[in-house]
């Protein structure tokens, strides 16, 4: 390349020469040969791009000149360091933004800023940072920590409990058996055991339940009636008092008695009524009612007429429950039922009346149900026979319960 500049740069001179034997004048107007100087560098050559060097006339009076090209410099690649890929850098032109073809590799050490630790459920992270032209690249921390099994206690199985890990949802492999405590667990249906340290609970098992009464039930007030189980559970049962008129009653003539006693005539035109008379006098041996010829008792009747046994509604009561049943005797037994009516204080008829079927083979009849009623009112148990009482050796019936359901 030198050669071919110094060519070319002889060539010119030469030319110059020539050209300044014809066209070289001076003030006179002579032609003269040029003496060309040693040249001055007029425009420094870079790495980038060539200098310019300039030769001029040194003959008085002339103001030729020529100019020829001054080479590039090379490259100093002493600049910074320049990251080529993941493995490799080099150093920049110290004048220009070329690169070294010549690489090297990069200097990796760890920012520890970065760095993320694995766990025991994760790998971690390290960033590593040229330390030359501040390339990075990230590494993964394929080691991690064994568990630490200091958590929670987990179920296994019915059995065991294991510990869970304190940094992760891993379950030890080494197993302990359930730790259950003394008291139970329950609720209406059952109860269980219950580990106290995982919490594990059993299948549920029924309840055996002792009752203990608080508060004997009688006629017209609740008792009290406690059902407790072993466990700790335990319900309140407040019982409806019922009343078994055969065990529980006495015949009275206290006139607050919620009991009456006497013979109904009832009557079908124009309107199903009846009339109600008390029973006044005991019978011989205290045991029972007499009214007229008919005889009363707490199981048995004995009568000319319809028998009624009335039942006074108490305050706050709006329906009470019966269970009554009944057999007859007699030439024709399967001819006696029974009507519930509700009567108010004053004597009118309320709501209709409950009927109660025949039993034509003359075998028992049971009959239970609820009526809705006012305080105040009296309901009438009025039992009767179509072909007349006469025939009735006697009239046996139960009142096993008469019930007030509160409000």
């Amino acid at each position: 390349m030198k050669k071919i500049i110094a060519a070319i740069s002889a060539a010119a001179m030469v030319f110059g020469a020539v050209a300044g034997l014809t066209a070289c004048k001076k003030d006179t107007d002579d032609t003269h040969a040029h003496v060309w100087n040693d040249g001055e560098v007029t425009k420094a050559a870079t790495c980038t791009a060539a200098g310019v060097k300039t030769y001029k006339c040194t003959v008085e009076g002339c103001t030729e000149s020529y100019t020829e090209p001054v080479a590039k410099l090379n490259h100093v690649f002493t600049g910074a360091w320049i990251k080529v890929d993941g493995d490799n850098h080099a150093r920049k032109c110290a004048t220009c933004d070329t690169v070294d073809t010549v690489t090297a590799v990069h200097n990796y050490t760890e920012d520890t800023q970065k760095r993320v630790d694995a766990t025991c459920h994760s790998d971690g992270e390290k960033t590593l940072v040229c330390s030359d032209c501040s390339a990075e690249k990230t590494e993964a921390i394929t080691v991690r920590p064994n568990h630490t099994f200091t958590g929670d206690w987990v179920k296994v199985d019915g059995t065991d409990h294991a510990r869970q890990c304190a940094n992760c949802d891993a379950v030890d492999t080494v197993t302990a058996t359930h730790n259950y405590s003394v008291t139970l667990g329950y609720d209406a249906d059952g109860h269980w055991q219950v580990c106290e340290d995982c919490g594990y609970k059993t299948e549920a098992t029924e309840h055996s339940l002792s009752d203990t009464v608080v508060t004997a039930p009688q006629f017209n007030v609740k008792g009290e009636v406690k059902h407790s189980c072993s466990c700790g559970y335990e319900e309140t049962e407040h019982p409806y008092a019922t009343a078994n008129y055969r065990e529980q009653f006495t015949v009275s003539p206290d006139a607050d008695y919620p009991w009456a006693y006497g013979l109904a005539d009832y009557t079908w035109d124009p309107a199903e009524n009846f009339t109600f008379t008390a029973a006044t006098a005991l019978n011989g041996d205290s045991t029972g009612w007499t009214a007229g010829t008919s005889e009363i008792k707490s199981d048995w009747i004995n009568s000319e007429n319809n028998v009624a046994i009335g039942y006074k509604i108490s305050a706050n009561v709006t329906k009470i429950k019966y269970d009554i049943s009944y057999v007859g005797g007699g030439d024709d037994p399967g001819q006696y039922d029974l009507r519930i009516w509700r009567m108010a204080e004053d004597g009118t008829l309320v709501g209709s009346n409950v009927f109660i079927g025949k039993n034509p083979d003359g075998g028992e009849v049971k009959a239970s149900g609820e009526i809705e009623t006012s305080a105040g009112e009296t309901i009438y148990l009025i039992f009767f026979h179509e072909g007349g009482w006469s025939q009735v050796a006697n009239f046996n019936y139960v009142i096993t319960n008469v019930t007030d359901l509160e409000a």
